[in-house]
């Protein structure tokens, strides 16, 4: 799946609350954990299990019968212990993210350590207690690691790693079998780090593949980089298609380094669907008639849409037309927000518009920038000097689309000469409308930008 789409799609299950996310041994592996194979390895040691039983959940069984379970939950602490639950890029990025619920197989404590507030399920009996207003819920489907009192690492909730243990998962979490079950059907979720060798998770595909084809689900996603040898890009299609059959969305990145900015541009996605509108244009311009032309392609994109401004005149030319065009019913003050910094001495001699929300703050300058910017999808740029330069700057900087409308000359004319993909369109989709933004002719240049604004915004 496209990257675009995937943005699009997963971005409006945040926003609905109907999406979770599911962390695998791939992220925990950044901060420097071991994977899978090697955390059985110490197993396969100790009890002899030779490398030709390549299932890790049947290598860990045999372990179990050579071993005793305490032997075998020692040996994995001496594994994992010394290692810190230290973040990482990937983490960080996961957490600034509104999903609702948060599941992983992981026994470390990288996403508590890095969320204190998160509201932690390791056992059944944890579903009784009260959480906050919207906090949000991680499982630890799997066990998980904890201190004692000593300072030394124990296991706060045995491991689920061998054959018998996952085969008897459903009767010995029956609570927590049916919460992840139960999610699954019914929202979006997010696959990360994630080979899909879990037992659980297969019992979770062979679910959805039973359903009769009539029931329609919200899709799933799993974000993978494919291999690069051909054979093994083969088998990876192969592989990719039967996910898809289950639900699953392969999301394809090339190398990475490449996730956090990926979960960047989807925290983003998730975000109300915010405009920024920067510049500042000459009254009977052909510049102010495109800003009256998108203004009014403005009002038919989204139903929720709001712009926002430090009230430029490219703003209130865009703004006026936009609450023109809208339904009476439709309009609220709250759709129109120009922000404002409060005088120092309290002499503000400000002329505000008579329409919209007016919001005076006392941050400085790159303070309310950073704030505002921070709660936006995209900008828009129309015309503009040093000014509107630097919010452009600034919003690249924190990798939020920019959309110059070139024909307007100015900052924006100068941000549209570097080109849509330093601009966050690199799609081939966004190389006609890029374009399209120098022409003259307001109704076209707004054509164009309603096509990259689509692609960045949710449908209405």
């Amino acid at each position: 799946m496209e990257q675009v789409e995937f943005l699009r799609t997963f971005g409006n299950a945040i926003r609905r609350r109907r999406a979770a996310v599911f962390v695998g041994a791939g992220v925990s592996m950044s901060s420097g954990f071991p994977s899978w194979d090697d955390l059985v390895g110490p197993l396969r040691d100790a009890a002899n299990v030779p490398t030709t039983v390549r299932d890790a959940t049947v290598a860990a069984e045999y372990a179990v019968q050579e071993l005793k379970m305490d032997e075998v939950e020692r040996l994995l602490l001496s594994k994992l212990d010394g290692f810190q639950s230290s973040s990482n890029d990937v983490v960080e990025e996961l957490l600034s993210i509104d999903f609702a619920e948060i599941w992983t197989t992981n026994f470390d404590t990288l996403l508590e350590t890095a969320d204190p507030n998160l509201d932690l399920v390791l056992e059944d009996d944890d579903y009784e207690h009260t959480s906050p207003l919207r906090a949000r819920r991680l499982t630890k489907l799997h066990g998980s690691l904890g201190e004692a009192p000593d300072g030394t690492t124990n296991w706060r909730s045995h491991p689920v790693i061998t054959r018998s243990s996952f085969e008897s998962f459903e009767r010995e979490h029956p609570l927590k079998w049916a919460m992840l079950r139960a999610q699954f059907l019914t929202s979006s979720f997010l696959f990360l780090g994630f080979s899909f060798a879990d037992p659980n998770v297969g019992a979770l595909l062979r679910i959805v593949r039973s359903l009769p084809a009539k029931i329609r689900r919200l899709p799933h996603f799993a974000i993978m980089k494919p291999p690069s040898e051909t054979d093994d890009r083969r088998e990876f299609a192969l592989f990719c298609r039967d996910l898809t059959a289950a639900g699953v969305h392969v999301v394809e990145i090339e190398n990475y380094e490449d996730l956090p900015g990926l979960l960047r541009s989807l925290g983003r996605s998730a975000l109300p669907p915010n405009v920024f509108v920067s510049g500042t244009v000459d009254d009977d311009s052909d510049a102010k008639r495109t800003c009256t032309a998108t203004g009014v392609m403005l009002a038919g994109l989204s139903e929720d849409l709001a712009i926002f401004s430090f009230d430029g005149s490219a703003s209130r030319a865009v703004s006026s037309a936009y609450k023109t065009s809208l339904r009476p019913e439709a309009y609220s003050p709250e759709r129109i927000r120009a922000f404002y910094r409060k005088s120092p001495t309290g002499e503000d001699t400000i002329t505000v518009p008579r329409f919209g929300t007016a919001v005076f703050t006392e941050k400085s300058l790159e303070e309310m920038r950073s704030d505002v910017l921070s709660r936006v999808r995209v900008m828009l740029l129309l015309g503009g000097s040093d000014r509107t330069q630097e919010e452009a700057e600034l919003a690249l900087n924190k990798g939020i689309p920019v959309i110059p409308f070139g024909g307007s000359a100015g900052a924006a004319r100068t941000i549209w000469e570097r080109g849509r993909v330093a601009c966050g369109f690199a799609s081939d989709e966004a190389a006609h409308p890029w374009s399209l933004l120098s022409h003259q002719e307001p109704s076209i240049a707004a054509g164009a930008a309603k096509e990259l604004l689509e692609m960045v915004l949710p449908s209405s």
